[in-house]
């Protein structure tokens, strides 16, 4: 595999993490769905938010909601 093929693969994961949690908006149910934990969802998301600029979801401790991004 290549590494442009990895990356590849990488950036469809947080897309893929990104869209779930979107639609849930919550990332334990969104986790539940990808068949990850809580944590590595987070950090995917964390990771689109780091390419992209900026955040992409409000977090409280129970709830994310999506910006304006």
């Amino acid at each position: 595999m290549k590494e442009s093929d990895s990356l590849s693969l990488l950036q469809a994961r947080e897309l893929m993490s990104f869209a779930v949690a979107a639609r849930h908006l919550n990332f334990a149910r969104a986790a539940r769905e990808i068949g990850c934990t809580p944590s590595v969802l987070s950090r995917r998301i964390a990771a689109l938010e780091a390419r992209v600029g900026g955040p992409l979801f409000m977090r409280s401790t129970r709830r994310v909601a999506l910006t304006a991004l």
